[in-house]
């Protein structure tokens, strides 16, 4: 309603992005922070700087930010690499949803936009683990959600997905999920039991939609301060 009445719609946000600012999962984009400010009736400075948020974009200067690989799959097999520089605070060990695929990324993401420039997904995650496999391939990736269903699908189906939801202690999770009147139950790979959960003390998120978008090997990364930073042999 505030995008409608400021004829901004840039200030427009999700409930998944509430979820994700409220778990300190990741933190307001500029357009973001200047709707939050006029609603608190604080300024942008001081909302930012509460966000750990340098609004002057100096990540250029911080001498700890460095440089992921960045597999890119596109049709009939094709893989494009890019090195990228992760945006502060992206942890690429930790399971996280975001509004828009750049969000994980500081300067110079341009590189991807010709991959993803007609997108219009408003949602994607990032899986770093097996959780979700077979579903989700190719873990830690980011892959697109859907947010058009209001809950997963019944036992009985085969049509069941993989769903992000945050549980009633804010902590999110991932895998293949369905439901059984008012119970959801998740099945996630590697875990012998199936978790039950309260359908009516989750916050759904999205389910997963679509292929794997970008591939970010782990194995020569380790996490400083929130930094991604190659490993020293």
């Amino acid at each position: 309603m505030l995008a409608e009445e400021m004829h901004r719609p840039g200030f427009a946000f999700t409930r998944q992005a509430i979820s994700s600012w409220l778990h300190a999962v990741r933190i307001p984009r500029l357009e973001h922070r200047k709707a939050l400010a006029t609603v608190l009736g604080v300024s942008l400075r001081e909302l930012s700087q509460k966000c750990e948020v340098n609004t002057t974009s100096e990540i250029g200067t911080n001498p700890f930010l460095r440089n992921v690989a960045v597999h890119v799959f596109g049709s009939q097999d094709l893989v494009f690499h890019y090195s990228l520089a992760l945006a502060k605070g992206v942890e690429l060990s930790k399971l996280a949803v975001y509004t828009h695929w750049a969000d994980m990324f500081a300067a110079g993401s341009s590189p991807l936009k010709r991959h993803f420039r007609t997108f219009r997904y408003r949602g994607y995650a990032w899986i770093p683990d097996s959780a979700a496999h077979p579903h989700v391939l190719r873990p830690p990736c980011l892959v697109p959600l859907g947010t058009d269903r209001t809950s997963p699908e019944n036992g009985t189906s085969n049509d069941r997905k993989v769903w992000l939801f945050y549980d009633s202690g804010g902590v999110l999770r991932v895998g293949l999920t369905y439901r059984e009147g008012r119970s959801l139950f998740l099945l996630q790979n590697g875990k012998n039991e199936v978790q039950r959960y309260p359908l009516g003390r989750v916050d759904l998120v999205g389910y997963v939609q679509g292929k794997t978008l970008f591939h970010i090997p782990n194995e020569n990364l380790v996490q400083i301060n929130g930094y991604a930073l190659p490993k020293v042999s």
